[in-house]
C-alpha cells in the first residue's frame, strides 16, 4: 500500500512503517485536513480525519502485530493458553483477534488511500 503513495516507500521495512505512519504521513494527511479547512471543504475534512485515525490504529496493529510475533518466534517460555475452547491465546492475544487483523489493516489502508488521493491529486 505505501508503495502507491509514494514509489520510494515501497520498499520500507515493516519495524519501519509504523514510524513512517505516525510521522511523514500522519503529517500530509494533517496539512490536507488544513489545507481543506481553508477551503471550507467539509467531505476532504471528513476524510483526512478518518484517515489521520486509520494511520495511528495501523501503526497501532502493525506493532502489536509484531510483538505478538515476537513473542511467538523468541520467547518459548511463554505458553500458548488453551483454557478457552474455540479462542486460544498467546500472551494477551486470542487467535480470533489476530484473525481479523488481516481485514482490519485492509480497511485501514483504503481509508487512508482515498484521503491521500484525495489531497494529493
Amino acid at each position: 500500500m505505501l508503495g502507491s503513495l509514494r514509489r520510494e516507500w515501497d520498499t520500507i521495512s515493516h519495524a519501519d512503517v509504523p514510524q513512517l505512519l505516525r510521522g511523514t504521513i500522519k503529517t500530509e494527511l494533517s496539512n490536507g485536513r488544513k489545507k481543506a479547512y481553508k477551503a471550507d471543504d467539509a467531505e476532504t475534512i471528513e476524510v483526512c480525519s478518518r484517515a489521520i485515525t486509520a494511520v495511528l490504529e495501523l501503526a497501532n496493529l502493525m506493532e502489536e502485530g509484531y510483538a505478538t510475533r515476537v513473542t511467538a518466534d523468541y520467547t518459548p517460555t511463554i505458553l500458548v493458553d488453551f483454557s478457552s475452547l474455540h479462542n486460544f491465546k498467546l500472551n494477551t492475544v486470542f487467535v480470533k483477534q489476530a484473525a481479523s487483523w488481516p481485514v482490519k489493516a485492509r480497511l485501514l489502508c483504503a481509508t487512508i488511500a482515498v484521503a491521500w488521493n484525495q489531497t494529493n491529486a
